[in-house]
């Protein structure tokens, strides 16, 4: 923006539409995405935004918003649509501290679930003006709002026992490739719990034995 690199450009607005897609199976299919999508989902959606909510003190009926959400999941397949999860990092940026006192930070997920009803209603407008963004100022702008929810977990990661299989899965899920079709994301818990088997096996089993529901 301060070399002046934004261009002139309309901004068309038309409403979304519905529209179904026909459905096929493929085993390739499940393995490369399907299986990727549910380890992500589960592992590093659901588990990571409920826990965060329960570390604030919160009260969240666990079963009830899992099973919510894996029925939006199987709603936003039959539309193409990405599965449906409890965002880690929106949790983190509208029930942290910074959203204000905890009887009140309900207010920020209000104005947070309006914002994204209008952007669901404007989806060709908001897509155009990103476009007309330039995209390092895209990432600057989603990096600042997560970077005090991804510096608490980063702190307790590398200050904690694990902090080497911790390493190797950031390093891992950092470098672009991959393998059978799924991504470095997924292969990034495998090389983390494998590098904690090697050089940190005592500390590993004894935190599976003191919390055998942990990931």
């Amino acid at each position: 923006m301060a070399v002046g690199d934004i261009k002139a450009a309309s901004v068309p607005f038309e409403l979304p539409y519905i529209e179904l897609y026909a459905l096929s199976f493929n085993p390739l299919a499940m393995v490369a995405v399907s299986l990727p999508l549910i380890i992500l989902t589960m592992g590093l959606g659901n588990i990571q935004g409920l826990g965060f909510l329960l570390s604030q003190g919160y009260k969240v009926p666990v079963t009830q918003v899992t099973v919510a959400v894996g029925l939006n999941s199987i709603i936003n397949a039959l539309f193409g649509g990405h599965p449906g999860t409890v965002a880690r990092a929106g949790a983190a940026i509208v029930a942290s501290e910074d959203a204000g006192p905890m009887e009140k930070r309900y207010c920020a997920n209000l104005v947070a679930s309006g914002l994204i009803i209008i952007m669901a209603l404007s989806a060709s407008s908001v897509a155009a003006l990103v476009g007309i963004l330039p995209k390092s100022f895209v990432f600057v702008l989603a990096g600042l709002a997560i970077f005090t929810s991804l510096q608490g977990p980063v702190e307790k990661a590398f200050q904690g026992k694990l902090a080497f299989g911790s390493l190797v899965a950031f390093a891992v899920s950092a470098t672009p490739f991959a393998v059978f079709g799924i991504t470095s994301a997924v292969w990034a818990i495998v090389a983390g719990i494998g590098a904690s088997l090697i050089a940190e096996r005592e500390d590993l089993m004894a935190h599976w034995k003191s919390d055998p529901e942990s990931p």
